[in-house]
């Protein structure tokens, strides 16, 4: 296609979003005006640009690891310390000259490394315009801690991951990436859930306005349980302050506002906390959410009998977070409250 200034807009968008990524590139972005696009023309040109952000992004990769492999060496280096200097002294580099922080410059020349060395399928889909930065970072990073001194796995795992990922989003891509590693690599997904466990925390982070981010980092079907609570006792509340602002009462929204499921959700947190500070925790067996529920607030699991039986180590999948080892699955399912 020959690109002149007499060629309507939304054709040159439309070239932009269909034609081979080796042309595409040479579409004039800069002079396509959105006011003057119809809405098909809009859409195309978004396309466009993701493509040629990718096919940039794949060249970014290539360049980094390039740079990676070849780092200038850092003069009165201490001995033996030679390789580190210069690999630091390269982050510094591409943090300043990208306003990058030291952190994400270490984390996109890690990826570029993986991405050149161990997946040349994955980059070769960014090249095409298919697959972005973001996807290629989650099996980057998936693979970063296998260990596969052979490349099988890695190969394997590729494989299965780019199968639908150009139609995925990142939360599914990773959920995907997750399934895969659990079924390719068991003994290694059980040793790094052994080995993050050990890291769980709680933690308040300060933010704006007299308000506090609360994190845990915790194993998965804890958390499912803390959340499950949570949900519980947050419906449970809702549903009391309904019934009181039906008849007429100050409720749900009888006092000049109406709560969220995520305010009622922050609320029930602090009130099971309250509860247990104030030596009340006895309270919280009042609350009647089996009772309330027709059930106790559940756990879900999904297990294979094999698996449960101990006769092989597929993953399990844990309702709300995904694949968790076999190990870790079978001690849910034999949980004697489960």
């Amino acid at each position: 296609m020959v690109l002149t200034p007499e060629r309507h807009g939304d054709e040159i968008a439309a070239f932009a979003a269909d034609a081979p990524l080796t042309e595409g590139i040479l579409t004039p972005f800069g002079v396509l005006d959105p006011a003057v696009l119809s809405q098909d023309g809009t859409l195309n040109l978004a396309v466009g640009i993701e493509r040629t952000k990718n096919w940039l992004d794949a060249q970014q990769m290539r360049n980094l690891a390039w740079r990676a492999a070849h780092p200038d060496p850092v003069p009165y280096a201490p001995p033996g310390k030679a390789e580190f200097y210069a690999v630091l002294s390269l982050q510094q580099e591409v943090a300043c000259a990208n306003r990058w922080s030291a952190n994400q410059a270490a984390d996109r020349i890690q990826t570029a490394t993986v991405l050149v060395g161990r997946l040349p399928a994955t980059l070769g889909l960014m090249e095409s315009g298919v697959l972005s930065y973001g996807h290629a970072h989650i099996l980057a990073e998936a693979v970063d801690r296998l260990e596969d001194p052979t490349g099988r796995l890695t190969r394997k795992l590729e494989e299965r991951g780019l199968t639908r990922a150009a139609s995925q989003t990142y939360r599914e891509f990773r959920a995907a990436v997750r399934r895969g590693v659990a079924a390719l690599d068991p003994r290694g997904a059980e040793d790094k859930h052994a080995e993050d466990a050990r890291q769980r925390r709680g933690v308040g982070e300060p933010a704006e306005n007299a308000m506090t981010w609360l994190k845990a980092f915790l194993p998965a079907p804890d958390a499912q349980t803390v959340l499950a609570a949570v949900q519980g006792v947050a419906e449970k509340h809702a549903h009391q302050a309904k019934n009181t602002a039906q008849a007429g009462g100050d409720g749900a929204c009888g006092v000049g506002e109406c709560r969220t499921a995520d305010q009622w959700r922050a609320d029930a947190l602090t009130t099971i906390c309250a509860a247990v500070l104030n030596g009340d925790a006895d309270s919280l067996t009042d609350l009647g959410l089996p009772r309330w529920q027709g059930r106790r607030p559940n756990v879900d699991l999904v297990i294979a009998l094999s698996t449960l039986l101990g006769e092989d180590e597929q993953p399990g999948d844990l309702a709300g977070y995904g694949p968790v080892p076999a190990s870790l699955a079978r001690l849910i399912a034999s949980d004697p409250s489960a």
